[in-house]
């Protein structure tokens, strides 16, 4: 995924049954990330999900006409 600033790596352990995942981790972190897996006998990477964030905002405003709080979802 271009652009992408977090993943999130899934992987198992040298229990075929238990699947493991790593935390919220910054991009910057996946090469130490896999390469920990390569060398480490009893973990394998079964997965990487990328993560591009999308930023948005709450805007609320008071209509004094209507006599309601109006709340609108805007993508920055």
């Amino acid at each position: 995924m271009k652009g992408a600033t977090h993943f999130i790596e899934l992987y198992k352990t040298g229990n075929e049954s238990e699947l493991m995942m790593t935390m919220l981790n910054g991009i910057r972190h996946l090469d130490t990330s896999t390469e920990y897996t390569k060398t480490d006998s009893n973990l394998k990477t079964i997965a990487v999900w990328f993560i591009k964030p999308k930023h948005s905002a709450l805007l609320a405003s008071h209509d004094n006409e209507v006599g309601a709080t109006v709340i609108e979802k805007v993508n920055i």
